[in-house]
């Protein structure tokens, strides 16, 4: 149940934000809501790390994690540029 409970939070490289970010298809393209949705998980997990470490140093697992999902956005915002322009190729392609 753990595990489940933080695999929902609406952070992007989790299932939960992966959700929420697909739910917004609706309204913009992929590529702008991939974009603000990157900033907003960098900004929500830099804010969880900096409080965890401060109220509850005593949870290290918790700052692991933290920390690995704070990597993994900086990863993909290195990358989001790549994915927009596979993205345009690929809707090229099938149209």
């Amino acid at each position: 149940m753990f595990i489940l409970a933080i695999n929902l939070i609406p952070i992007w490289p989790l299932d939960g934000g992966r959700i929420f970010c697909y739910s917004l298809l609706k309204w913009r393209p992929f590529s702008k809501i991939f974009e603000f949705y990157l900033t907003a998980s960098f900004y929500l997990l830099t804010a969880i790390i900096i409080v965890l470490l401060y109220l509850l140093p005593q949870s290290l697992s918790l700052t692991i994690i933290g920390l690995f999902l704070w990597t993994k956005v900086i990863g993909d915002w290195k990358f989001r540029k790549y994915r927009s322009a596979f993205e345009k190729i690929v809707m090229n392609r099938l149209t």
